[in-house]
């Protein structure tokens, strides 16, 4: 009886120290295989009220490429800071919303929203730009 109980005993204890080893191993291949994930391709939509695009696509990529001092293709994604390029593409004047998302194939999806023109503007000094639909003041393209 006493030696079932320690039998017992140590199977429990074996059984635990087996979970706890398979966790630490496939926490430490887990974090490995994610410094080793490259951008493999950059997926570009662009959002707008109109039929027509203002904003291209290429317009778009060649952004990212300036605000990441780079190309993004085959780049570390650990190396690739999503909310800076956000911001970089929010700064430029036709585009109102950018979200940037990698997804389990490690594609860098880019959807950017434009500005909507909703009027233009002559000037008595012969210029002219366009407000959008926030009253922000556009460039002409």
């Amino acid at each position: 009886m006493k030696n079932k109980t320690i039998i017992q005993k140590v199977l429990v204890l074996a059984a635990w120290l087996l979970v706890g080893s398979g966790m630490i191993i496939l926490l430490a291949a887990a974090s490995r295989s994610q410094g080793e994930q490259v951008c493999k391709r950059v997926v570009v939509s662009v959002r707008g009220d109109g039929d027509k695009m203002l904003i291209e696509k290429t317009d778009v990529l060649q952004q990212l490429k300036a605000a990441a001092a780079g190309p993004l293709i085959n780049k570390p994604i650990v190396e690739i800071n999503l909310v800076r390029l956000e911001k970089a593409l929010e700064q430029h004047s036709w585009i109102r919303d950018a979200k940037l998302y990698f997804d389990s194939r490690n594609i860098l999806h880019v959807s950017v929203a434009e500005r909507e023109p909703i009027a233009r503007i002559f000037t008595t000094a012969g210029t002219s730009f366009y407000i959008d639909s926030a009253g922000l003041r556009l460039p002409l393209l």
